[in-house]
């Protein structure tokens, strides 16, 4: 397979996954549950492909950024991403709880 070039976009940013919630999300779009519940990203249904799955999103919003894996597709969310609560929560918006941030993978 080729590799994935890089590629930034921006958009609006949710998230969700409370952070008490640790147990099994269930398959996901990628076929798997998230190894790791802290960091994830599900990309809007519109942009998301498959090739995708496990490769790094890295968020960027008022000059703080975070990173997590595609684990899975959200269809709510157009052209935008879901990413988890504590991700969320490393851009300071948890309260705000939906953003227009950037983003690359």
């Amino acid at each position: 397979s080729s590799p994935i070039e890089k590629r930034g976009t921006s958009g609006p940013v949710t998230f969700y996954g409370p952070p008490f919630e640790r147990g099994p999300f269930g398959v996901g779009a990628c076929g798997n549950d998230p190894v790791n519940h802290d960091y994830f990203v599900a990309l809007g249904a519109s942009v998301y492909d498959p090739s995708r799955c496990g490769q790094c999103v890295s968020v960027s919003y008022n000059g703080r950024t975070t990173v997590g894996p595609v684990a899975d597709r959200c269809e709510a969310c157009g052209t935008g991403i879901d990413i988890s609560h504590h991700m969320m929560e490393e851009l300071g918006e948890v309260n705000t709880g939906r953003i227009y941030s950037s983003w690359d993978y």
